[in-house]
């Protein structure tokens, strides 16, 4: 899943996501002090000690550790220590007098403790000169609230970032542990791994899996060849955005761009295959008119499969109609599906007209020309969540619509995910069995996995946090 390195390598910094020679480890640098109690500081603490990452902390007895010393007046730095167990670097952070006039000021306009302010501006700065240390991670609380903020405090992560992006780092390098404990490590494989997030974040997958074991134990099978192929097909497409997230932290853009839009067209297929089979288990269920291959999410008018829907079950079929919830996700995630293959991925896009000519829309964009298709898309994403959460900017009167394909994902994948979660909840079970099979293990994974894996995924707002900003 690592990126290859750049065809020329002088002057390129050595980057934990990238093989060979330049890759090196992940290091996180953890603030003891702010970060409290969390199943992400927990999982943060149990796989700080892995071949492709480590996770220093200032406190806490760990085999990675850091330690700041007392300032060298004469030399204006302060030493640092940093020890994970195998060996230790010795660095310094400098300025240490702006840092001390800084925390003095702060503590002076708006009432924070001097020496909690100096220490996180010790460890922001840390992190943000030189390549020893890719972030501090500090508490929620601190990073998002008043006088603090990410202006202030450079490279610093909150405890859900901070493992999503440890989690990233740890499956690029073929690492699907999830938890550890009495000294044993539990690696459950990127199929399971990915199967529990899907389990994890689609709500009531696993009753319906339950249900769908009971009825094929019953001689029927095609149930559950359905809802596990719902929880299969939005698995591969987590396992696509995992692929999209490391080609998006390329140091080079140009020998990535090939494989993002590949991924990034993965994600929307199988996103889109999940809603498609999660219609023709409906229509299972339910008994509807019609072959196993006429039900579609955008069949809505006249004597459509909504309409044939609507008489079974009229509360799907209002959240599947256009301007609905599910509706609006099925045009974002279809129309872009549709129209992904014609656009150019890269910095220009030819002039709507046909003449001739370049515009520049800015490296990490998708420029798609506007269409009817592309209209349908920025109407819905308008109405679910607004462009600037999918990473869309409308510039019709310059002749595109460009998005970003790391921000567009992330909200499709979410937006997927509760859109199932949603019809799942709405829909009767027990039309499949009365009773839920007492043994889904083959099929589900267990709590803990399911919980730890999503903490590592980091799907949920202020989970994974994309590093590149594009103009989209």
């Amino acid at each position: 899943m690592l990126n290859n390195p750049p065809p020329l390598r002088a002057g390129v910094d050595s980057d934990p996501f990238l093989h060979g020679t330049l890759g090196r480890r992940l290091r996180l640098v953890v603030d003891d002090e702010s970060v409290g109690q969390s199943l992400a500081v927990q999982v943060l603490e149990q796989l700080g000690h892995r071949p492709s990452a480590r996770v220093h902390w200032t406190r806490r007895p760990a085999p990675g550790r850091v330690t700041l010393g007392s300032p060298v007046p004469q030399r204006d730095f302060i030493p640092a220590l940093i020890e994970d167990g195998d060996d230790a670097i010795e660095t310094a952070i400098p300025a240490a007098s702006r840092i001390r006039e800084r925390s003095e000021a702060l503590a002076r306009e708006h009432g924070v403790d001097v020496s909690q302010a100096e220490r996180l501006l010790r460890l922001a700065t840390l992190s943000r000169t030189g390549r020893l240390v890719d972030a501090t991670v500090v508490g929620e609380t601190v990073l998002l609230s008043p006088p603090f903020d990410r202006q202030l405090l450079p490279h610093c992560l909150t405890p859900r970032e901070a493992v999503a992006l440890l989690g990233l780092n740890l499956r690029a390098h073929g690492d699907f542990a999830v938890s550890r404990g009495d000294s044993t490590t539990r690696l459950i494989g990127a199929a399971r791994f990915y199967r529990a997030v899907a389990f994890q974040q689609v709500v009531g997958l696993d009753t319906w899996i339950g249900a769908a074991v009971t009825r094929w134990l019953q001689e029927r099978h095609r149930p559950l060849t359905l809802v596990d192929g719902v929880a299969t097909r939005i698995g591969r497409a987590f396992r696509a955005r995992d692929f999209l997230q490391v080609r998006l932290r390329a140091p080079d853009y140009e020998i990535v761009w090939d494989e993002v839009l590949f991924f990034f067209d993965v994600v929307l297929v199988q996103a889109m295959g999940a809603l498609d089979l999660l219609a023709r288990l409906l229509h299972d269920i339910y008994a509807l008119e019609g072959s196993a291959r006429r039900p579609s999410w955008r069949s809505r008018r006249g004597d459509g499969w909504v309409s044939e829907l609507e008489r079974a079950a009229p509360e799907i079929a209002a959240v599947a109609g256009p301007g609905q919830p599910l509706g609006d996700i099925v045009d974002l995630v279809a129309e872009l599906r549709n129209v992904i293959h014609d656009a150019p991925l890269s910095e220009e896009i030819h002039d709507p007209d046909g003449a001739p000519g370049i515009d520049v829309w800015g490296p990490g964009l998708i420029a798609l020309e506007p269409s009817d298709p592309v209209d349908i898309m920025l109407a819905a994403a308008e109405r679910r969540d607004g462009l600037v959460s999918w990473g869309v900017s409308d510039r019709r009167p310059d002749g595109a619509v460009v998005l970003d394909p790391g921000l567009f994902a992330e909200q499709a994948l979410r937006a997927c995910t509760a859109a199932l979660s949603d019809v799942l909840a709405l829909a009767d079970h027990h039309r499949l069995s009365g009773a839920l099979a007492a043994d889904i293990s083959m099929w589900v994974p267990t709590q803990g996995d399911r919980e730890n894996a999503a903490v590592l995924f980091g799907l949920a707002r202020g989970g994974l946090r994309q590093d590149r900003v594009t103009f989209a």
